[in-house]
């Protein structure tokens, strides 16, 4: 718990089962730990930064990793700062209001939980699940289906240099065979078209 200033109430049952409740309820009074979830808590002391705040949204709705404009952002493909930290997940759709951020989840089945990948901290000892570029860049062309055409194209901002640099086109096209879904495929196929003259 020390290395992520995170403390899950199930976390601290399995270490002291004898604990009673009250006492996270004490501690949050006395401004040692706040409540961020459902079960979950933060010391106060830590400094927040963008890889803890990935590692607390794949706990917070477990078993999920990070994708969408969230990984995109943090591969540099789109510019802007994204004001939620977007998620895929097994688990339903959800968006949880915490005091250190908010947190999006999309629900995918089963199946479509792959293309991620560990990655380490360079300041501590923990790592988030984060997908590859080509999986963020299909999750969201899958569960955004009205991304399509130019114009949508046009508003993502891609990047067309990181875009050639990060998207390995083989990769690209082993997941999108996974989808199975021909709609999709269209639509990757007409952005592939688009920043081929972007």
């Amino acid at each position: 718990m020390g290395n992520t200033g995170l403390v899950s109430v199930v976390d601290v049952k399995n270490v002291f089962p004898q604990m009673h409740r009250r006492r996270l309820y004490e501690w949050t009074k006395r401004g040692l730990i706040r409540r961020i979830s459902k079960g979950y808590y933060i010391f106060t002391d830590m400094e927040l930064n963008e890889p803890l705040l990935y590692f607390i949204g794949n706990k917070l709705h477990d078993p999920s990793y990070i994708s969408l404009h969230s990984a995109l952002s943090w591969y540099g493909l789109i510019p802007e700062f994204v004001p939620q930290i977007a998620s895929v997940s097994t688990k339903k759709t959800c968006n949880l209001k915490t005091g250190i951020g908010n947190f999006a989840y999309f629900s995918v089945k089963r199946s479509l939980m792959f293309g991620y990948d560990l990655v380490p901290s360079k300041i501590q000892k923990y790592c988030f699940k984060m997908a590859f570029p080509e999986k963020a860049l299909l999750d969201l062309l899958y569960l955004y289906p009205s991304i399509k055409n130019r114009e949508q194209f046009e508003e993502l901002r891609l990047n067309s240099d990181i875009f050639n640099e990060k998207i390995r086109l083989e990769v690209l096209q082993s997941y999108l065979k996974l989808f199975a879904n021909k709609a999709l495929t269209e639509r990757v196929n007409n952005l592939l078209e688009y920043m081929k003259n972007a």
